[in-house]
């Protein structure tokens, strides 16, 4: 099957899309005007094929007359955005000729007459724009036709990318416009896969897909994926516009059971050598196990999870490597699905190369490789300001555990170190247990963490910071060999989400040690997925493969969310789709009463879901925190435990564990799958009793919790519960003098 092409948007459409982004473009640009003299820099490496395009400032009608000298009587023009700083107005207008646009802005005293501040400004902004066009601005309206899916562009390939915009000297409003472009492509991106691939899990992930890096691998914008620097420093390869490379081995970063489509991005003035890179990532069905759709929890080796992919060329010259595609998905169950997905994920990857390339045309490759270069260094000065004012000098600590390996073994001890000497953090995962014999090993690469790390501090001290491999130069990240977190070569890694989840929550409780009021609890910490094979009413074997979601951790000013997903854009799938595709019936979806912590603020509570399954089949599950809770922090309680409960029509009741493979069910069987809780953030009784009414009313929490946990006595059923005042004030002083106000969690 082959999906159809999703059209990208030029760059003067994704600009268009940011509205927030140029209202701080314009405050941020008009702030740096005089003293980085950018008006000056833009009209010096200005190159205009006409001899002057800036009008007279006296004569309203001079602009319209060199665009009509210009282009003819085929152009118009839009006010996109205006903006007053101090003693400018600056606005923003679309220039459209022949159905190609240019944005650009312009500038003018504003000194009490509006009008004319604003047409003056409206003269320099529609000088710049025809000077982009005239240079090969590309069109601003993505076409809507539908289009078959294209394969990767041959060195033959022409177009208008054969013109590029002249290069300058980079200035704040370009790199601005840049970044904020680079958000964009990313989403298109997304939207690409979402719309494209066939099986669910791909679809699932279709927020967190793409990567875009500059030519030396150094991400820009994405998840770091290290497949994609091997490939840049890996000199013995000759790249070549038309190529596409897939990656798809844990021991080469990518994730057990998910594919990376790496793409090399070329402009037309820069030779042979690219300007940058796109990838994009997504599970790969039936890639990680024997069984279709399965994770391998039994394995202890990596040689037992499926197919490993080295960085190897699918696409040549724009040509599909048929030997290099039938050697990958004949060693797939699913290969009709994994086919699609990875045209899908081929094209993901395409729409990044568009875009950068696009960007290129717009700005120059050499005034786009500056942008990379001032883009990971303005983010790298960015985080070195937040390590020197809010990391301490001495170390904290934190640890907490992965309760088993799905082989038998655990509790795993994963600890962390963390503190600053200067500019630089340091993280030391000294103390971390050594790797384990079943799965749940992670390969934690440097870059990943680091931008694991780098992401929190960000969120929690400044969060318009963006993200990228800047975070790098001031961050001293220490991984053990042979631990848990980079165990050594052939540990098993399929399980290895599980892990990561918990290196989220060891990260979060040591940095909370010193965030004050912004630290949050624990969230449930696992990525809980059921897997069903078995038989549709046609008799043919069929996978289904359902994720599940738990509650979120609760900070300062905010509750958990109740069942919430740990990934981007993840959803359940409907109820009704289970049903009519699989030989399931889902008996219900409820959250889970008083399995959110109890705190000032509540944990978000775990999810139950009851699966009945119409014909015989085969069950396997992966989990966590079944034994050990998600921690609450300044006071507030832990989250409920996860639990799986396996019920036989003869009433009998099995618990196989958080892991669980190879389960067989018979028609008429029941699973009763309840994820965790997140935990609580304060004392449970400074949460307002009209709080704690409203969560009986949701069925959040239950009668006997309110009273037990909060202090909180209500009468009547839960649904339309009161609140007794005077009895709950009672109880809470009582209450009070008998608790302490320590908080959860592992900390030294």
């Amino acid at each position: 099957m082959t999906p159809p092409r999703s059209s990208t948007p030029s760059l003067d459409a994704m600009l268009e899309s940011t509205r927030e982004q140029f209202d701080r473009t314009f405050a941020d640009r008009l702030r740096q005007a005089d003293a980085a003299g950018l008006r000056n820099r833009r009209q010096r490496s200005a190159a205009p094929e006409e001899p002057a395009t800036e009008p007279p400032s006296d004569a309203a009608s001079d602009i319209d007359a060199v665009l009509n000298r210009r282009f003819g009587a085929d152009w118009s023009a839009e006010l996109v955005e205006t903006q007053v700083t101090g003693n400018t107005l600056s606005a923003l207008y679309r220039l459209t000729v022949d159905g190609r646009s240019a944005l650009e802005f312009g500038d003018a005293p504003a000194d009490g007459d509006r009008e004319a501040a604003l047409e003056a400004a409206r003269r320099s902004a529609l000088a710049r724009a025809a000077d982009a066009l005239a240079h090969g601005a590309q069109p601003s309206a993505a076409t809507t036709d539908p289009a078959p899916l294209r394969t990767p562009a041959s060195p033959t390939t022409t177009g208008p990318r054969a013109a590029p915009a002249p290069s300058g000297a980079l200035d704040a409003l370009a790199l601005d416009r840049i970044e904020a472009a680079w958000r964009q492509i990313r989403k298109e991106a997304g939207n690409v896969l979402a719309q494209a691939a066939i099986a669910e899990p791909a679809r699932q992930k279709a927020a967190e897909t793409a990567t875009l890096t500059d030519a030396r691998g150094a991400t820009l914008i994405g998840r770091p994926v290290p497949a994609v620097a091997d490939l840049a420093r890996n000199r013995s390869r000759d790249l070549r516009p038309g190529d596409v490379f897939l990656a798809g081995d844990p021991y080469a970063g990518v994730q057990a059971g998910t594919w990376t489509a790496i793409v090399p991005v070329f402009a037309a003035e820069t030779g042979g050598d690219p300007v940058g890179f796109s990838a994009a990532t997504a599970p790969m069905a039936g890639s990680a196990g024997a069984t279709p759709g399965s994770a391998p929890n039994g394995a202890r080796s990596v040689y037992g999870e499926g197919l490993r992919i080295p960085p190897i060329r699918i696409f040549e010259n724009g040509q599909a490597s048929s030997a290099a595609l039938d050697l990958m998905l004949n060693n797939i169950p699913e290969s009709g699905a994994a086919h699609g997905d990875l045209r899908a994920l081929v094209e993901a990857a395409q729409a990044g190369e568009r875009g950068i390339a696009d960007l290129c045309v717009c700005f120059g490759a050499e005034s786009y490789r500056q942008a990379c270069a001032a883009a990971l260094e303005r983010t790298g000065r960015a985080l070195r300001r937040i390590v020197a004012e809010h990391l301490p000098e001495e170390p904290k600590s934190f640890e907490d555990r992965i309760d088993s390996d799905g082989c038998g073994n655990g509790p795993f001890t994963l600890k962390l170190a963390v503190w600053r000497e200067g500019e630089q953090a340091f993280f030391d995962w000294t103390g971390t247990a050594a790797q384990a014999e079943g799965p749940v090993n992670l390969l934690l690469d440097d870059a990943v963490f680091a931008h694991i790390a780098a992401g929190l501090l960000v969120r929690t001290f400044d969060p318009e910071i963006a993200v990228n491999d800047g975070v790098l130069a001031p961050l001293r990240i220490t991984l053990p060999p042979g631990s848990l977190l980079h165990p050594r070569f052939p540990a098993p890694l399929g399980n290895g989400a599980q892990t990561l989840a918990r290196v989220y929550d060891v990260l979060n409780g040591a940095l909370g040690q010193f965030a004050g009021a912004a630290g949050a609890a624990a969230g449930y910490g696992s990525s809980p997925q059921l897997v069903f094979t078995g038989e549709d009413s046609r008799g043919r074997t069929v996978s289904l493969t359902d994720r599940l979601f738990g509650g979120a951790p609760a900070r300062s000013g905010r509750d958990g969310g109740d069942g919430r997903s740990l990934s981007a854009g993840a959803r359940s799938r409907p109820v009704e789709q289970l049903e009519s595709d699989f030989s399931v019936t889902v008996e219900s979806v409820t959250a889970i009463a008083d399995s959110g912590g109890a705190g000032a603020h509540r944990g978000g509570c775990g999810v139950e879901k009851v699966y009945r399954f119409r014909t015989a089949g085969t069950l396997s599950w992966r989990d966590e925190r079944e034994q050990s809770q998600p921690w609450g922090r300044n006071g507030g309680e832990a989250g409920a435990c996860s639990e799986k409960i396996v019920v036989r029509t003869d009433g009998s009741r099995e618990q196989p564990g958080s892991k669980a493979g190879g389960v067989r069910v018979a028609p008429g069987d029941r699973l009763i799958f309840r994820t965790a809780g997140g935990g609580g953030w304060g004392n449970p009784l400074d949460r307002s009793p009209e709080q704690v009414q409203k969560d009986v009313r949701r069925g959040m929490v239950s009668t006997v919790g309110a009273r037990d946990r909060y202090g909180v006595v209500v009468a009547g059923s839960p649904a339309a519960c009161t609140v007794d005042g005077n009895a709950t004030q009672e109880l809470r002083e009582t209450l009070g003098r008998s608790r302490g106000r320590s908080g959860g969690g592992s900390a030294r």
